[in-house]
């Protein structure tokens, strides 16, 4: 099996997430503290094994270390293409959910790494490599049997996800995204007229830089640099370490991006700033910098699967068997830089009664082939 070393920002395996603090505002949407910077994950660890302790365990790589990467096999990709087993789950340790990679040729992941079982909330980071983007994600999940005690606590946040890496082009702030996307249409869906006068509306209202299409085949995408809750641009080997406190500051990529006194400007204003589609247009992502990009939500519970936005809304009844994404899309291409599917048992009956419709009409259609 072909493999490629990893690139020469160093590894976080043995890292370990921080949390920004919230406010009952919408700076609590965005999770960040008054500054606009952010706190701790864990504000106490009242049991256990702290979460650096446990990335910190022997047999972590060493921070420098390269990481051999690997492309799916063909067999990797045959499971993928299909809906994970009421077996996949019956001893997963962050049962109900599981986490596997999107069924992307390109991707490559860490030798030796299961993409149908990616374990989460244990510090280490998952090393990946796209067409586009080379790096890492740390992701943690509140609810579930892995997640540490203390886990974002005393904040609403429900899941927290740390993508660090180097793009391999500089596509267009515009063009690069993060969201949801479903092939399908939703199902079981309330009264329109609360979906288009009091949800979506609201969704608009946490980020206008938000693009929400037909039910058809719904997506809700926005640019991930008017997304992210903080957005870091270092050089190579200045990056931040993710198992500290990361600091919001873009002014490698842009010196204007700065407070009153000359510091970096802090993420809600950097938000606001690029929700402003004018000043994305013709700026690109610089593939010499190291980009760190923080992603927190908490309006999606995935132990539950559960979305609460006003209303609660089980979305084991509404995805049709489609999995959430944790993802970056580049959307010119419909390239993804990476892409994870968070699937939960309550998916499994709806997915595998669409693959077994699928499998049958490909099964006809390959008997009409042979009688023409």
């Amino acid at each position: 099996m072909a493999m490629s070393r990893g690139s020469h920002f160093k590894s976080s395996a043995e890292s370990a997430q921080r949390e920004p603090d919230g406010q009952d505002s919408f700076d609590h949407v965005w999770g960040l503290d008054k500054s606009g910077q952010g706190l701790p994950l864990w504000r106490s660890q009242r049991k256990g094994r702290s979460p650096t302790a446990e990335a910190e365990q022997p047999g972590s790589k060493p921070a420098d270390s390269a990481v051999d990467l690997c492309p799916l096999s063909q067999d990797d990709m045959g499971r993928l293409q299909q809906p994970p087993s009421e077996h996949d789950f019956s001893e997963w340790p962050d049962a109900p959910m599981l986490l596997r990679a999107a069924p992307i040729h390109s991707l490559r992941l860490q030798e030796g790494a299961n993409p149908c079982a990616i374990p989460i909330n244990t510090g280490r980071s998952i090393e990946f490599e796209t067409e586009l983007f080379q790096g890492r994600a740390v992701i943690w999940a509140q609810g579930l049997g892995s997640s540490p005690e203390g886990l974002f606590a005393g904040e609403r946040r429900k899941t927290s996800i740390t993508v660090q890496g180097q793009f391999k082009e500089d596509p267009l702030l515009e063009d690069v995204v993060t969201g949801q996307e479903f092939e399908r249409p939703l199902h079981n869906l309330p009264a329109t007229w609360l979906l288009d006068n009091v949800l979506i509306k609201l969704a608009k209202r946490i980020n206008p830089s938000m693009d929400i299409g037909r039910l058809s085949a719904p997506y809700l995408l926005g640019p991930v640099v008017a997304m992210a809750q903080l957005v870091n641009v270092s050089r190579p080997g200045e990056e931040p370490d993710p198992s500290k406190p990361i600091n919001e500051d873009m002014r490698l990529f842009d010196p204007t991006l700065t407070d009153s006194k000359g510091g970096p400007m802090n993420a809600l204003q950097r938000k606001k700033h690029f929700w402003d589609r004018r000043n994305r247009l013709r700026r690109t992502f610089t593939k010499g910098h190291i980009w760190t990009f923080q992603m927190y939500q908490h309006f999606v519970d995935l132990s539950t699967y559960e979305l609460s936005m006003l209303y609660c809304f089980d979305l084991g009844r509404h995805l049709d068997g489609q999995p959430l994404q944790l993802m970056m899309k580049h959307r010119a291409s419909g390239k993804y830089l990476y892409s994870f599917q968070a699937w939960h048992r309550k998916l499994l009956p709806a997915a595998q009664a669409v693959h077994n419709r699928s499998g049958s009409k490909s099964a006809h259609a390959a008997v009409a082939v042979k009688t023409v």
